[in-house]
């Protein structure tokens, strides 16, 4: 389970940093860096608004 975590961390972050760079940079450069903690951070904050949302609901 934690690969496939880091996997789609990775996924994003490299994504993320691709359309940063406006596509112009190779994906084959980008994957080169460590984009994983960019995934994560990605990740919380759309966790962290849906759980928000939901909370003011109730």
């Amino acid at each position: 389970m934690w690969h496939v975590s880091k996997l789609i961390c990775l996924l994003i972050g490299n994504g993320l940093k691709w359309i940063y760079y406006g596509g112009k940079k190779p994906m084959s450069e980008v994957a080169k860096e460590d984009n994983e903690i960019i995934g994560f951070v990605i990740i919380a904050f759309i966790f962290f608004f849906l759980y928000s949302s939901n909370k003011s609901k109730i």
